[in-house]
């Protein structure tokens, strides 16, 4: 209703005006500024929350704000994208059709009982704990660990306890033929090992100076700035040497006009060039390197022709990442097999008669990166894995409250890991 005009108003005794002491106005400025302080201080914590909660929900490939204090509902079951992906994990736990709980004098697994692990982790009510970890390759362990981290945010995922080799490969005669250990690569033979999202899906500060989620969208949008006519049209390949990037760099020093190729002595850093220089050429080279290489998926994401080099006389085996089973010869890359002079001369005509096809299959490649390697897809495989693994243990994974120190619970700041104290 509407104050009539003969009403009492604030500051009046019937219509009357109070007389207020100078102490009291005093007073009642500092509660004024008290109020105004702690209503910007909430409108702070209420801002900085909400962003939070953006960059951590994600459902269906869309940003969702949920409301402060509120626990946004975990993910109970994903869709892999594409299907097919699932063939891989149904191979990998082919030879497992039970896992066993494998102790050591009463306790759960650990590193002594299984010397190739270099840590094992486990999830309890969607919480990580490092069971225990050895010293050594630091920064992989922590990329994995945050990948892992990251995904029980937004998924669901049963009790296990796992093993986790961060090393380039292990030999498969190696592992525990009652428990498998998940890999970063492997050979397809290799029917012990579980393979992984690789440590270059999380942060990996030794080699790439961006995590791959902001390293994965610099290259999208470099390439969406680059047309096939301003790129470079040479072959080009930057990276340590080894047998294979040795005989190709031999051939480029024969036909220099066709190539861009430099390889140097390992941990030499002043010969490392920025990643999204690779989407200035049209022709990008993949080796594998003193064993599995995790950089055909940057040569796609800049819409370039990939030439793989698959095999040589060193060598007749080739490593697998959890999602190469999607790469179809002539459909996402070209194959150059063996890596002869030869042979490269070929492939070089190849390209030169038939420009269309080279587009088509940049294309392809490009556009398998987009879903298949998104962060969504990432997470949904690791959901997908640890739910597939759950129903073959024949224990159920629990902390153990009374070995305090056995278990060490996670907690992610921004890369860094940290432990906290027991006090």
């Amino acid at each position: 209703m509407f104050r009539s005009n003969n009403a009492p108003t604030r500051g009046t005794i019937l219509g009357q005006p109070r007389q207020l002491s100078p102490s009291f106005l005093r007073l009642k400025w500092v509660f004024v500024f008290l109020v105004a302080l702690g209503l910007l201080t909430t409108q702070r914590f209420v801002s900085s929350s909400v962003q939070i909660e953006s960059n951590q929900c994600t459902l269906a490939g869309q940003n969702v704000i949920s409301e402060v204090g509120t626990r946004y509902p975990l993910i109970e079951s994903c869709q892999l994208q594409p299907p097919e992906l699932k063939e891989r994990i149904r191979k990998d736990f082919h030879s497992w059709p039970v896992i066993k709980n494998v102790t050591k004098d009463g306790y759960p697994i650990s590193l002594k009982s299984l010397p190739y692990c270099s840590m094992i982790l486990k999830i309890v009510d969607n919480e990580l704990y490092i069971v225990e970890e050895k010293r050594g390759f630091p920064m992989r362990a922590k990329s994995i660990k945050v990948q892992l981290h990251d995904m029980l945010k937004r998924y669901k995922v049963p009790d296990v306890q796992f093993c986790v080799n961060i090393g380039d490969r292990m030999a498969n005669d190696e592992i525990d033929p009652n428990s498998p250990c998940f890999v970063l690569c492997k050979y397809p033979q290799d029917d012990r090992a579980v393979v992984i999202p690789d440590i270059t899906f999380g942060a990996w500060p030794d080699v790439l100076p961006m995590e791959y989620l902001r390293e994965r969208e610099l290259l999208y949008s470099v390439a969406e700035n680059k047309t096939w006519e301003t790129r470079k049209n040479q072959i080009y390949f930057r990276g340590t040497a080894t047998s294979m990037r040795n005989l190709l760099y031999d051939i480029a020093q024969k036909h220099p006009q066709y190539f861009d190729i430099e390889v140097h002595v390992p941990k030499d850093n002043s010969k490392i060039v920025p990643l999204e220089e690779i989407c200035n050429y049209n022709y990008l080279v993949h080796f594998e390197g003193v064993s599995y290489s995790s950089r055909i998926k940057y040569l796609m994401m800049c819409n370039s022709l990939v030439i793989w080099g698959h095999h040589s006389p060193f060598r007749q085996e080739k490593y697998i990442e959890f999602w190469y089973d999607l790469l179809v010869p002539y459909e996402n890359y070209i194959p150059l097999d063996p890596v002869e002079e030869s042979e490269v001369l070929k492939l070089i005509q190849w390209i030169e008669e038939h420009p269309h096809d080279v587009k088509r299959i940049a294309k392809n490649a490009y556009d398998l990166t987009i879903n298949t390697l998104s962060r969504e897809n990432i997470e949904c495989y690791w959901q997908t894995l640890l739910k597939e693994y759950a129903t073959r243990i024949d224990y159920k994974p629990t902390v153990d409250n009374t070995i305090e120190d056995y278990y060490t619970n996670i907690v992610y700041d921004e890369y860094q890991m940290k432990t906290p104290k027991k006090g």
